[in-house]
């Protein structure tokens, strides 16, 4: 990637935030080996977070194996849990042959050595999906607090259960799987609105 999109990219990982609900307000770190600022961490003290899902890297399947395509510094922040995150990318069509999911156990093993929380962030493919929830069984063998993004279109799928029995948590992202409407000069729609939002939570 090139440095520009090294910057910090802060999205919401729950986007309504209720009391009855207890919700927390934690935030994603982006392809970034420096750590927050002061100024920084002050905003998000004054948000109340706690949490930071800091991207570990991005590992890439190709050829019945798991590769690192991209890796990041994990900081170490007074008062912050640092939660790493594994982005993974594939466009072979069986990326979890058992040679492939040797490697990726191999990888994951040796990144997340003392850590007991992951995040995986996966845009698996609706066919792929009981594939997926199995790999994430044995994962869990690893990392026993095991978290995933989730696309929204997974809510039709059957192994929408078996995913659930798999994580500790799922993280449906709900900010921008939709086009932007072609209009010319006008202005993106926000990524955050809390009616598009709140009636995909519905």
């Amino acid at each position: 990637m090139k440095r520009l999109v090294q910057l910090v990219v802060f999205l919401v990982a729950l986007l309504l935030r209720h009391p009855a609900l207890s919700f927390e307000t934690a935030y994603w770190v982006w392809q970034r080996n420096e750590p927050p600022s002061e100024s920084d961490l002050a905003e998000l003290s004054a948000q109340g977070s706690r949490t930071l899902y800091w991207h570990l890297g991005t590992l890439e399947n190709t050829e019945n194996a798991w590769r690192w395509k991209a890796r990041f510094a994990l900081p170490s922040i007074q008062n912050f849990e640092v939660v790493p995150v594994l982005r993974l990318e594939s466009r072979e069509r069986a990326p979890f042959t058992p040679d492939a999911v040797g490697s990726l156990l191999k990888h994951l093993a040796a990144a997340t050595r003392n850590r007991g929380r992951l995040q995986i962030d996966y845009d698996c493919p609706d066919r792929l999906l009981h594939e997926y929830a199995a790999v994430l069984q044995q994962i869990r063998k690893i990392v026993p607090e095991l978290s995933i993004t989730a696309l929204p279109g997974w809510i039709r799928q059957p192994a929408l259960t078996e995913l659930g029995g798999s994580v500790t948590e799922m993280f449906p992202m709900l900010y921008d799987f939709a086009p932007d409407p072609v209009v010319p000069g006008a202005a993106p729609v926000p990524l955050i609105s809390q009616e598009k939002t709140g009636a995909l939570l519905k």
